[in-house]
């Protein structure tokens, strides 16, 4: 399927979604998020010119760490709340001085965005500050962490659309990404690079990037975020709007079977053993002149028919449809099989050490390490209260004491149920009765904030 036909599918979909919701043609319903991140190498592209013969450098400025910031723009030209992500953990000092309170703040191991913390953006951010017309539609990629069961059940109870884009179109179709965030990261690289010029072994630390980021939003304009809507064809809806230098037919066709037919229109066929192009395929597509066919031939790394399959969305997709949530529900009933199964391998894990973590590579849960150590006699010492301090004991179910743990891999603390506050309780049985995972206030404290 070429690019051409790929977007031809995307907009008679997006059309056809749009036109059955009523939708169309309406900006304060239609929205765009997406991710980005600052790893410390990112630069300016202002330029330094110095006499001949001398000295000139260019100051290069970066982040401490990974950060990454979750944007979200509507068609009307509004930027909603922005969520950070910081790596390893938030930052130790007041860092949220001069930031508008609607912000969220979070931490990943990477500092990037997994199913959870999405999940706490859209309940948090998104539904409390989108319009409170519906339904409304929410255009994203087709990340893992995007596509989680919570997160369309949440979805379909809000009356919220998600639309998947089609697989590699997001340089052309996704408004954040054609018009908003490569400005926004020149603008973040500029004020760093003066701040550097100050102290050449200046850094910005976690604790003020987002002063930074907040300023450069505060620079993008209403009729920059509509103009970018307009320039992916999305609102007003309208296909060739779309940047159409930025479409090439598919370079890379299906491996040559011996049953296949020699045909000189096929775009590049390769040999399935060794990997070889029949013909040049940037010759064919008229992007090399023929004379230079031998000297730039493409070579794949590997035959294409030995290459890991990688799963990409051709199409675009209604994420929150029945769909995908049936598949999702599908998943988890299967992973639950693969737990008992485990569950069985591992010994008989009773009462509240509930085993909810899927095991891999040989690594075993706290829950099941909590039963082996009561096993051997040192039941004394399993577990700590994370607010009383008071360890657990062999006799603690017996005697009705119940204990949950927070199923965060960097965090894995244990508490009292009963030393928990109610918000926190809540959230103990919700995530039972649906079997998804619980996190401690300690570690994820925005789930809490409306406490």
């Amino acid at each position: 399927m070429s690019n051409a036909t790929t977007m031809e599918k995307w907009f008679n979909f997006l059309g056809k979604v749009l036109e059955d919701e009523g939708l169309k043609n309406l900006p304060d319903r239609i929205y765009n998020c997406d991710e980005t991140g600052w790893s410390g190498k990112e630069a300016g592209k202002a330029k330094v010119v110095g006499r001949k013969g001398g000295h000139t450098f260019k100051q290069k400025m970066g982040v401490s760490s990974h950060i990454t910031a979750h944007l979200c723009v509507c068609a009307d030209g509004r930027f909603l709340p922005t969520m950070l992500i910081f790596q390893g953990s938030l930052p130790h000092r007041e860092f949220k001085d001069g930031l508008p309170s609607s912000w969220l703040y979070a931490s990943s191991e990477s500092g990037y965005m997994d199913g959870d913390l999405f999940l706490a953006w859209f309940k948090s951010c998104f539904l409390k500050y989108c319009t409170k017309e519906r339904p409304v539609c929410l255009i994203m990629d087709n990340h893992d962490s995007h596509i989680t069961l919570p997160l369309v059940k949440a979805a379909k109870e809000n009356n919220v659309i998600l639309i998947g884009l089609p697989g590699h179109t997001t340089h052309i179709l996704q408004p954040l990404n054609v018009k908003i965030i490569g400005p926004l990261k020149s603008r973040c690289a500029t004020i760093a690079e003066r701040c550097g010029f100050v102290n050449n072994s200046f850094n910005i630390s976690k604790a003020r990037f987002p002063l930074i980021l907040n300023y450069a939003i505060d620079q993008t304009t209403p009729s920059s975020v509509k103009e970018a809507f307009r320039a992916t064809g999305i609102c007003p809806l309208d296909g060739s709007a779309i940047d159409k230098s930025q479409i090439v037919p598919a370079t890379f066709a299906k491996p040559t079977t011996a049953t296949e037919e020699n045909n000189d229109d096929n775009d590049a066929r390769t040999c399935p053993t060794c990997g070889a192009f029949a013909a040049n395929p940037l010759v064919q597509q008229g992007l090399v002149p023929q004379h230079l066919a031998d000297v730039l031939m493409p070579t794949p790394s590997q035959p294409l028919s030995s290459q890991k399959k990688k799963r990409v969305v051709a199409e675009g997709r209604v994420i929150s449809g029945d769909e995908i949530l049936h598949k999702l529900k599908d998943e988890k009933e299967n992973k639950k099989k693969e737990i008992n199964i485990m569950k069985k391998k591992s010994g008989d894990v009773q009462g509240t050490l509930k085993l909810k973590k899927h095991i891999v590579s040989g690594q075993k849960s706290s829950a099941e390490k909590a039963v082996i150590t009561r096993d051997k006699g040192l039941a004394s010492v399993i577990y700590t209260c994370g607010v009383c301090d008071v360890r657990g004991r062999k006799d603690d179910e017996v005697n009705r004491i119940e204990w949950v743990g927070c199923d965060e891999e960097m965090c894995l603390s244990w508490f009292h149920l009963d030393c928990l506050s109610e918000s926190e309780r809540e959230y103990v049985r919700e995530s039972l009765a649906d079997d998804t995972d619980w996190y401690c206030k300690m570690c994820k404290p925005w789930l809490y904030e409306e406490e």
